[in-house]
């Protein structure tokens, strides 16, 4: 709350539509805080999907 209140020119929120919690995938919503913004003063914006990184496969080593 500090941060916002302190924005002189921009303040920039943002949230994840979906997020892994213990290696399960969940769905999340914005706040409903953010819709109390007056739509003038707010510019909502979609950012790009990241790309998923492969997963590394694991390596046995050789012991000798």
């Amino acid at each position: 709350y500090v941060a916002m209140t302190r924005a002189m020119d921009i303040l920039c929120l943002t949230y994840a539509k979906k997020r892994r919690i213990f290696g399960t995938g969940k769905m999340r919503q914005r706040s409903f805080f953010i819709d109390d913004i007056e739509k003038e003063l707010a510019k909502m914006e979609v950012a790009d999907r990241r790309q998923q990184t492969p997963k590394k496969t694991e390596v046995q080593l050789e012991l000798f």
